[in-house]
C-alpha cells in the first residue's frame, strides 16, 4: 500500500517521459491517419466518389478497357496496401523500441547510446511482444464467449462484469509486458527476459497481483473522474477525433503511472 501511495509522488523524470510517450504516439498516429487518407484517395479514384450500387453497375456496364482498367487500379491498391500495413508496422516497433530505451535509459539513470545493436535488441523484443500481443488477443475470443455465457440476466450488472473482464484482460498484458521490459533493460537478451519475467511472476505472485488490483482502481477511478468532469457539452459536439485524442493522451497518462509503479515493485524484491 505504502509503495502505491508513493508512486503518486511524481519526481522530475516523470514528465520527459510522459511528453517521450506523448511525441512517440503522436507521430505513429500522425503517419496512420497520413496511411488511411492515402488509401480513401485510392479508392476514390478507382470508383470515381460512387457509392457502392452505383459503382457496380457502372462495371457491370462498362467497355473490357474500363474492366481492365479497374483491375489494375484494384492491384496497384493491394500492393499499397500490404505495403503501407508492413511500413506502419515497422514504423511502429522501430518508434516504440526506441522511445522505451530511452525512457528506461532515463529510469535507470543510465547513458542514452542509440547504437545500431542496441536498435536492434530493442526492436526485436518490440516484435516479440507483437507475436505475443496477437496470440493474446486471439485468446480473448474464447474467453469473452465464456465470459458472456456466465453474464448475470441483470444489464447493468452484466455491463459491471463485462468492464471489470475487460480491464483485467488489458492489465495482466500491460503489466507483464513491464515486468518483460524491466528485465529487458537489465539482460539485454529478448528471450531470457521474457523467460525471466514468467519467473519473476511465478516467485512473487502477490507483487504482480497487487500491481494489477491497485492498477484496476486507479484506472477505475480515472474513468469515473473523467466522466465526472467532463462537461456533457464536450461529449456531445466534440468530434470523433478530439475525444479519441483524449482518451489516448489519458491512457498514457495511467500508463506513464503504471510504469512507474511497476518498476518500483519489480526492483524491489
Amino acid at each position: 500500500m505504502r509503495q502505491y501511495l508513493d508512486s503518486f509522488h511524481f519526481k522530475r523524470p516523470f514528465t520527459r517521459l510522459l511528453a517521450i510517450d506523448y511525441i512517440t504516439v503522436f507521430i505513429i498516429g500522425l503517419s496512420l491517419f497520413l496511411f488511411n487518407k492515402i488509401l480513401e484517395w485510392r479508392i476514390f479514384a478507382i470508383t470515381g466518389g460512387k457509392g457502392i450500387e452505383e459503382f457496380k453497375a457502372t462495371i457491370l456496364a462498362g467497355s473490357v478497357d474500363a474492366s481492365k482498367a479497374f483491375l489494375s487500379n484494384v492491384k496497384i491498391f493491394t500492393y499499397l496496401f500490404f505495403i503501407g500495413v508492413a511500413l506502419s508496422i515497422i514504423l511502429i516497433v522501430f518508434l516504440s523500441a526506441i522511445s522505451q530505451y530511452i525512457i528506461f535509459s532515463i529510469l535507470k539513470k543510465e547513458k542514452i547510446g542509440l547504437t545500431k545493436k542496441t536498435i536492434s535488441r530493442w526492436s526485436g523484443l518490440f516484435l516479440a511482444f507483437l507475436l505475443f500481443a496477437l496470440g493474446y488477443s486471439l485468446l480473448y475470443i474464447p474467453l469473452r464467449f465464456i465470459v458472456n455465457l456466465l453474464l448475470p440476466a441483470n444489464q447493468t450488472a452484466a455491463m459491471i462484469v463485462l468492464g471489470i473482464f475487460h480491464t483485467v484482460y488489458l492489465l495482466l498484458f500491460l503489466v507483464w509486458s513491464l515486468v518483460v521490459l524491466v528485465q529487458f533493460s537489465e539482460k539485454k537478451k529478448v528471450w531470457e527476459s521474457i523467460g525471466a519475467s514468467f519467473s519473476w511472476i511465478k516467485n512473487y505472485q502477490k507483487k504482480f497481483w497487487s500491481i494489477i488490483f491497485f492498477a484496476a482502481v486507479t484506472f477505475v477511478v480515472l474513468n469515473i473522474s473523467l466522466n465526472y468532469l467532463l462537461p456533457v457539452s464536450f461529449t456531445m459536439t466534440a468530434s470523433a477525433m478530439a475525444q479519441l485524442s483524449l482518451k489516448i493522451a489519458l491512457f498514457l497518462l495511467f500508463y506513464n503511472w503504471l510504469r512507474w509503479y511497476a518498476l518500483k515493485v519489480v526492483e524491489k524484491n
